[in-house]
């Protein structure tokens, strides 16, 4: 049975997959430039302002969790949790927005 780490970090996977999805997106609706659409793209800002909000919130609980020294548990990182934050070390790393802004969207 899988702990509620594990759910939890399951769930700052999903987060993080739609807040990849919504970075793109806000860049095709950029390269649209659609007059009709600043009123959608401002929205579509504000939920990828809103998502990196929480998951920088969730990875600081997850490392609460994880790495409490008040807790008298040693935290043991192996199997599918390894497998998981490993995961999510790559998604992290990939949706740094800064590096995307100066890398893939220099014309912005």
């Amino acid at each position: 049975m899988k702990s509620a780490l594990q759910y939890f970090i399951y769930f700052i996977f999903f987060i993080k997959i739609v807040f990849l999805g919504l970075i793109f997106y806000v860049h095709y609706l950029k390269k649209l430039k659609k007059k009709g659409d600043k009123q959608w793209l401002a929205k579509m800002e504000r939920w990828v302002n809103g998502l990196e909000i929480i998951i920088l919130l969730c990875l600081g609980i997850l490392l609460i969790l994880l790495f409490n020294p008040r807790v008298g548990t040693v935290v043991r990182v192996e199997g599918e949790l390894k497998d998981s934050l490993f995961l999510l070390g790559i998604v992290q790393i990939i949706s740094v927005r800064e590096f995307w802004r100066g890398i893939v969207f220099k014309g912005e």
